[in-house]
């Protein structure tokens, strides 16, 4: 369980970098201290929104190290967010917030797309993204293409 005094903030970007990343998920990257990740998420005080580090269907949360207490953070899916750790509750709303405007986002670039229409189009994914797989070849959807042609209905 969170204990009380801690604070518990939600930022839309952060003091996310590569530097102060736990790529590993267990080793502070400023001391070398090590935990399991779950460990990591009880000490979380800082939900990212927009991380500056971008991973596609992702946030960030930053937790503080209990030896050197120097931040550092890991990518969480925003998708299966609420069920991976114990959460504060405004959190989890911020984060299913995030990821239904992100969804509708990609479902408009779908729609504004020629991809959808295209008769080369072999097969697409849209989510937090957009992303193709075409005789033009592979990648997020496009309003403009030299191969476009128009399928039959």
């Amino acid at each position: 369980m969170k204990t009380a005094s801690r604070k518990f903030r939600v930022v839309s970007s952060g003091t996310d970098t590569q530097q102060n990343h736990r790529g590993d998920f267990e080793t502070c990257p400023s001391c070398g201290h090590r935990m399991e990740q779950g460990k990591w998420d009880k000490v979380a005080t800082v939900l990212i929104l927009s991380p500056r580090c971008f991973k596609s269907g992702s946030i960030a949360v930053m937790s503080e190290c209990p030896q050197c207490f120097a931040g550092s953070w890991v990518h969480h899916r925003m998708e299966s967010f609420e069920y991976s750790g114990d959460w504060p509750k405004n959190w989890v709303d911020e984060v299913k917030k995030k990821n239904a405007a992100t969804k509708l986002q990609a479902l408009r670039e779908w729609g504004a797309s020629i991809c959808w229409q295209c008769k080369h189009l072999h097969s697409a994914t849209v989510g937090n993204s957009t992303y193709r797989h075409c005789k033009a070849g592979m990648g997020p959807a496009v309003r403009e293409c030299n191969i476009f042609e128009k399928a039959k209905p």
